[in-house]
């Protein structure tokens, strides 16, 4: 979007914070966004995505090999599985054929959740704790569901890096993919680097942890 544009149409919002969060998602959208948001809302809805028993989410344009080990994992003790991911990550076509993958922007998700429209599901898994366009964790975008004390699991990338660093929630659990694999292939989690360091000279606002199983 125009940024000239972006800065117009929220210059009424406040707090000064609130507002320059909103403008640099707005500086990130093109006019794709505002055809597709429509008909990704309409698919998700006769989807009837809201029964599923167990909804895997990527809100960011990445990690969706993360997502993709956990859905290995619980394939088996969930009959019916839907992703909703973001347009970047379904164009990855990782998932077999038989599981449906949705295009969802984050609006969308935060959107449906007021309506209670996730209610009726079993539980939530998000690949992600933290949307880092968003600034936000994803809580944020299940406020409805989570009040109905039914379990949201997500993998923290950067544990002890973002605020809140623990949910304020419950029935939220955080975890790193490491230790979760290592605890399914019996080796030890192995943190292979953080990047950029504190030491180094890159100027960037987002830190991002590499994590893994040794042999895997």
């Amino acid at each position: 979007m125009n940024h000239v544009f972006a800065k117009l149409i929220t210059c009424f919002i406040y707090p000064k914070e609130k507002r320059k969060q909103i403008r640099r998602v707005l500086y990130g959208l093109d006019a794709k966004f505002f055809i597709l948001s429509p008909l990704y809302l309409a698919r998700i809805l006769f989807s009837n995505t809201g029964k599923t028993d167990l909804l895997l989410i990527e809100l960011n344009p990445f990690h969706m090999e993360c997502l993709y080990s956990v859905y290995e994992y619980l394939k088996g003790k969930y009959p019916k599985i839907i992703v909703l991911a973001t347009p970047e990550n379904i164009s990855l076509k990782m998932f077999p054929e038989n599981i449906r993958c949705l295009p969802v922007y984050p609006w969308i998700v935060r959107f449906l959740d007021r309506f209670g429209y996730f209610n009726r599901i079993k539980a939530i898994f998000a690949g992600s704790y933290f949307v880092w366009k968003q600034n936000q964790t994803i809580e944020k975008y299940f406020s409805k569901f989570l009040s109905t004390g039914k379990s949201l699991s997500a993998i923290d990338h950067a544990p002890g890096k973002w605020s809140p660093v623990h949910s304020s929630y419950k029935n939220v659990h955080q975890f790193v993919l490491a230790n979760f694999l290592s605890k399914i292939y019996s080796l030890p989690p192995l943190y292979t680097c953080l990047f950029p360091s504190e030491t180094s000279k890159i100027n960037s606002d987002y830190k991002f942890l590499s994590v893994g199983v040794v042999g895997d």
